[in-house]
């Protein structure tokens, strides 16, 4: 533009009202694009998840028939999000045939004047024709960033979606190494609830465990059990109160430093595809002497040495080749694997044989004897008599809570097992 101005200032003003009106075209383009391709993308990931979560769940959908309403379900995903992409792409097509067009008028009208101002011998042909030249080039980036568009507003939400997840995440660079933990776990006042939702999910739970003491999360279904897990391990910050390990905010750990003192076992199981002794080390280096130790410490080791290659055996995406119960015995010595100081089982006899159960049980005592505190969440009385404490926990609220043997006591002497697992007991116990 300055170039095309030193030749003659009227070659600029041409230049300058074009690149104006050009500049125009764009604003107008991200005002009336901006929505349409944000929604479109909202309703891809949307379908994207749904295909997901269809093919984690393909055995259930065959088995139950639901392949139909599981493909008019993620259509009706992608039925939308094709209909914000056919508005942007009107919208897109109509500015970028107007903008060439236009760019196009600019430049004939850039010659028309180059030649005025020769025939008035105010510039020579030369002139005229660089100018032309000049602001065809000077104009055509803006053309091409019209024409792609749709890419610069995926990657700008795309990086304020990154943005906005990464804000709250510290800088594990710059923070202060801590000492190993040792695993006294206390609870302060801790709340938590889902963005959205009126009601919190965890209402004020507070408890202290000493290092090596073990304790029992009881209660009914949907009463915050599985959350509070999740905030124990520091997978979830409270909205209120706080979580400390050895007296320090687990959230302010580093997850590199602090993994490998902390054994969780979901009660969704989730493994990886790799060999058993590449899931039980975590994914890293294999350690044989310590994959062998944690399955022994488990209880899986037998039962991971009657597999085919034992633990050299491939269990395919998510230990498909596995049973329910094997990948659940898998995933608790990969919990107790290295040096744990915190272990924290959630429904880890969800899927237990008798047999299972009984190498769970054992393992219990291995990680009381150990010193390692312990966190189990259950409905089965079984291993209620192996904990030092229970918590009672109903709609969020610590409902009771105290030394196993008390709350056992009062809960009355006799025990009798259903087909079901729960005891008389803890029936008592719960309700």
């Amino acid at each position: 533009m300055l170039i095309i101005y030193l030749f003659h200032p009227l070659l600029g003003w041409v230049a300058l009202g074009g690149a104006i009106v050009m500049l125009c075209f764009a604003i107008l383009n991200e005002k009336l694009s901006r929505q349409p391709l944000e929604a479109m993308q909202a309703e891809s990931r949307k379908a994207g998840r749904f295909a997901d979560q269809s093919i984690t769940n393909a055995e259930v959908a065959r088995a139950l028939g639901m392949e139909d309403n599981l493909a008019r379900g993620w259509a009706g995903f992608s039925c939308k999000g094709l209909e914000k992409q056919l508005q942007a792409s009107r919208f897109g097509s109509v500015l970028t045939s107007t903008t060439k067009m236009t760019r196009q008028l600019l430049q004939v009208g850039m010659l028309a004047t180059g030649a005025w101002l020769v025939i008035n011998q105010e510039a020579t042909a030369g002139v005229m024709i660089a100018a032309t030249i000049l602001m065809g080039r000077a104009l055509a980036p803006v053309e091409a960033a019209i024409a792609g568009w749709k890419g610069l507003v995926e990657a700008r939400s795309a990086y304020g979606r990154l943005d906005e997840m990464l804000a709250n995440e510290p800088d594990e660079e710059n923070l202060t190494e801590l000492p190993v933990p040792k695993g006294d776990l206390s609870l302060e006042r801790v709340v938590f609830g889902f963005r959205g939702q009126d009601r919190p999910v965890i209402k004020q739970v507070s408890f202290h465990l000493k290092p090596g003491e073990s304790l029992a999360i009881v209660g009914p279904s949907a009463a915050g059990k599985s959350t509070l897990a999740r905030l124990i391990v520091g997978l979830w910050k409270p909205v209120m109160g706080v979580v400390r390990l050895d007296g320090a905010d687990i959230g302010i750990w580093p997850r590199q430093s602090l993994g490998p003192y902390v054994g969780y076992l979901p009660q969704n199981v989730e493994l990886f595809a790799g060999t058993v002794s590449e899931n039980i080390a975590r994914m890293g280096a294999v350690d044989s002497n310590a994959v062998i130790n944690a399955a022994k410490r488990a209880g899986a080791h037998e039962m991971i040495l009657r597999l085919p290659q034992g633990y050299d055996t491939f269990i395919g995406e998510g230990g498909a080749f596995l049973s329910a119960g094997q990948r659940q015995r898998v995933a608790l010595a990969r919990a107790l694997y290295g040096k744990p100081c915190l272990v924290v089982l959630d429904e880890p006899n969800s899927n237990l044989d008798t047999e299972g159960e009984t190498a769970l049980v054992n393992a219990i005592q291995s990680i009381k004897a150990n010193g390692i505190t312990l966190v189990i969440i259950t409905h089965r009385a079984r291993l209620l008599s192996t904990v030092d404490n229970i918590l009672l926990l109903r709609e969020g609220v610590i409902e009771k809570y105290g030394p196993a043997s008390e709350l056992l006591q009062a809960a009355g002497p006799h025990p009798v097992e259903r087909q079901s697992g729960t005891t008389e007991k803890a029936k008592k116990l719960y309700f």
